[in-house]
């Protein structure tokens, strides 16, 4: 409204940003070289897919260090919600590298019919939960210590390496703790069938969540051990044709089509107490890399680099009062908190509270 250039959701209505992938600008040049980074104070800008500042010509391909001792005390120094440290995940990583593992949307313009087949399917689905006043919601919640028989399934971490392949480790961790869930079998299940025959997405150049629940439904996903590394896209139908493949039987947004922060956070706190871990999308920073532990929410100097997916498995509060999602990443168990991060709740940092989806297995 201001004339500032910004993202709008091509798929999202006006109050939701269900989807990051398919983005458009309401107004100036995606390379127009005037764009301005929000400075410090503005973070509001990051909490609505709508008014995150596109991605300026300062921002381009950069191929130095990703993590410097300077950006460690200059994080530090910014804030104190949470404590930026040097990785060994991402040592040695460039700028360049760290964008490669997110998903650029100015790179996906193109939507395929099928893709967005699913995605208008997600979009007519209804959310699952309505806002009961009578439900009790605990301060606390862990999907890890609420399913015991499914802990060491929910506690493990991806690596998803230098491939923009977070939206298949998320995808695939979301629906196999939620099969362990129902059943108490605890099943892995590939990544790399994933990555090389789910022709709706862009294999390690990224992919769309709300898409792959559709390629789930449709097609379903073998285990790793059947399919345990990455092949050529014709060997797809002839590895595991009698192997089960795991669906789901409806897959749906958990976000609400709404502008009530609240009554969204209730809608996903509902869904994971009653099916388990769910899958969302949001905004990467480039402060992101450098997380070692507290809440996160973006420094006040960072830029926007990509897109990411990760799996949302609880909620909990400091005892500062800061409340939190508990977030299960993919870039390994040397990175943050034994790969999880804990995320703002309840500003809708960056996104992460309106572009949350799952489904419900097929047993």
């Amino acid at each position: 409204e201001d004339g500032t250039p910004c993202y709008q959701s091509l798929i999202a209505s006006d109050n939701s940003g269900v989807a990051w992938e398919f983005l458009s600008f309401d107004s100036g040049n995606p390379d127009s070289s005037n764009f301005e980074w929000p400075q410090e104070g503005e973070l509001s800008k990051c909490t609505d897919l709508r008014n995150v500042q596109a991605f300026s010509s300062a921002n381009k391909a950069d191929s130095s260090s990703l993590i410097s001792d300077a950006v460690i005390d200059e994080i530090n120094s910014r804030q104190n919600m949470w404590k930026a440290e040097k990785s060994k995940a991402f040592q040695g990583h460039s700028f360049d590298d760290f964008k490669g593992m997110l998903f650029d949307p100015l790179a996906h313009g193109h939507i395929n019919p099928v893709a967005n087949a699913g995605i208008k399917a997600l979009q007519n689905a209804p959310p699952r939960h309505n806002l009961r006043a009578d439900v009790l919601i605990p301060a606390h919640f862990d999907s890890q210590t609420q399913w015991p028989a499914c802990k060491q399934l929910i506690s493990t971490i991806y690596d998803q390496d230098k491939c923009g392949s977070c939206w298949a480790f998320s995808g695939r961790k979301t629906l196999e703790d939620r099969f362990c869930i129902q059943t108490n079998i605890s099943q892995r299940l590939s990544t790399y069938e994933m990555l090389s025959c789910f022709y709706n997405q862009q294999n390690c150049q990224g992919g769309f969540p709300d898409t792959l629940w559709y390629d789930f439904a449709t097609q379903g996903a073998v285990t790793e051990n059947c399919f345990s590394r990455l092949y050529i896209a014709q060997q797809c139908t002839e590895l595991c044709p009698t192997h089960r493949r795991y669906k789901v039987s409806s897959y749906y947004p958990v976000s609400l089509d709404t502008t009530d922060k609240a009554a969204n956070v209730k809608a996903i706190q509902l869904e994971i107490m009653a099916h388990g871990p769910v899958q969302s999308s949001f905004w990467a920073f480039d402060d992101l890399p450098t997380y070692g532990s507290g809440v996160y929410q973006p420094a006040g100097y960072s830029k926007v680099l990509g897109g990411h997916a990760i799996t949302i498995t609880g909620w909990g509060e400091t005892p500062q009062g800061q409340q939190y999602w508990i977030v299960h990443n993919s870039w390994g168990g040397d990175w943050g908190l034994e790969g999880r991060f804990l995320m703002a709740r309840g500003s809708n940092t960056c996104g992460i509270e309106t572009q949350v989806v799952a489904g419900i297995p097929l047993l």
